[in-house]
């Protein structure tokens, strides 16, 4: 055999060897996909989180801060948390979210809407089916009981879909709940659905939000949840299934953010890599997301609230306070949010080891779709109410106790 014929048949041979290679790669990736496509299939739909805490533990760690207000609601019921998967092949959007602007530079809602929502479950019940309405500013609409009477104090409700009331009518919100009891505070509520800190700030630093309250003394109410930590740091779980037009907010000097405009447009690249990867069934097995949720994480979502109530003062007064509520968290991260929200002197209550369904006596969330249903929006409202004192019982509602 000739050198030539010599090179070109180990040539051949390594293509050979290489191909083989990559299909038996390809074989391997395929097999697991599989198999935990079955292990997924095969979890029940409600799992205890990993490594949660016991009633005990759980005041362990939720041990007052120095800016944390007291609150008799988390003494009343508490229980090992419970995170509620959600399939989303399960439900089938119809008229679903139609308030949404998605021509905005920015997520936002459409001024001066009217119309349902619905969701429908894959064999044709209905999971909900409500109505939505919204003002001038975008804002969703809080009927209120007591109008005509003069409001000297505001109060806003700020968050993600959880203010806003998905799956709720506009009288079954949070901001509803309150405002049935607070004859003297105008009710304003600044939820937006899927949104996180980096979206709320946006929002307000484009559209400048806030102004649309008139009256300059009140104070505001900013509903966390887990999400928003993976929301602000544009995790691969939120960008690569439906985030990718969220903002990203830069933080160009501790706790000073510039908007940079959405993850797809500023990290085109790894929005791509995250939307290849966030639903592979090996991804969804073994959790894995990036970056991660970690005390960093928390002390940056934090720090964009911390930004967020600077120009909610500046458009309001200097006095009023931001008041953030957990409504859940992994309690894995208990420890750093509590540590964080020091650090910025925001005041909080952590309602997340209530179970909401034993005080109402009814369910906490609406079945196939993990929003907070109508009872509970009404025992937040109160705890709220009482923890505050925003009914009078203190004279005045929440002021700066810096």
């Amino acid at each position: 055999m000739t050198a030539r014929g010599s090179r070109r048949s180990r040539v051949t041979g390594s293509l050979l060897a290489l191909g083989l290679g990559l299909l038996l790669a390809a074989a391997s990736v395929a097999a697991l996909e599989g198999a935990c496509y079955l292990l997924n299939r095969a979890r029940p739909g409600s799992l205890a989180q990993k490594g949660s805490a016991g009633p005990e533990k759980e005041h362990a760690l939720l041990s007052r801060g120095a800016f944390e207000f007291p609150s008799r609601a988390t003494e009343r019921m508490v229980h090992d948390p419970v995170w509620v998967r959600i399939d989303p092949s399960e439900v089938v959007p119809v008229d679903h979210q139609r308030f949404m602007d998605r021509s905005s530079a920015v997520l936002a809602t459409k001024p001066n809407f009217r119309g349902p929502s619905v969701l429908r479950a894959r064999d044709g019940s209905t999971v909900y089916s409500t109505f939505v309405t919204t003002d001038e500013h975008g804002l969703r609409a809080t009927p209120d009981r007591f109008a005509g009477r003069a409001k000297p104090r505001h109060l806003a409700t700020i968050g993600c879909s959880f203010t806003w009331g998905v799956g709720v009518n506009d009288d079954e919100t949070l901001a509803s709940r309150l405002a049935e009891r607070l004859a003297d505070s105008h009710l304003y509520n600044f939820g937006l659905p899927g949104a996180g800190p980096n979206d709320l700030l946006a929002r307000e630093q484009q559209l400048g939000v806030f102004s649309s309250i008139r009256e300059p003394r009140g104070s505001a109410i900013y509903l966390l949840i887990g999400d928003h930590v993976q929301r602000a740091i544009g995790a691969m779980s939120v960008v690569g299934r439906w985030g990718m037009g969220d903002a990203y907010e830069e933080e160009t000097s501790q706790g000073e953010f510039r908007l940079r405009g959405s993850w797809v447009r500023s990290m085109p690249i790894r929005t791509w890599l995250f939307g290849v990867l966030a639903d592979r069934e090996t991804t969804r097995f073994f959790q894995l997301d990036w970056p991660r949720a970690d005390g960093a994480a928390v002390a940056r979502t934090v720090r964009m609230i911390g930004a967020l109530r600077r120009s909610y003062r500046a458009k309001t007064s200097a006095g009023n306070e931001m008041i953030v509520v957990v409504y859940q968290i992994d309690p894995n991260l208990h420890a750093a949010l509590r540590d964080a929200l020091d650090a910025e002197a925001l005041p909080y209550l952590d309602y997340s080891p209530i179970d909401w369904s034993r005080i109402t006596g009814q369910p906490s969330y609406i079945a196939l779709d993990g929003h907070p249903a109508p009872p509970t929006y009404r025992a937040l409202a109160d705890a709220v109410i009482e923890d505050l004192h925003l009914d009078g019982g203190s004279g005045s509602a929440v002021t700066s106790q810096n």
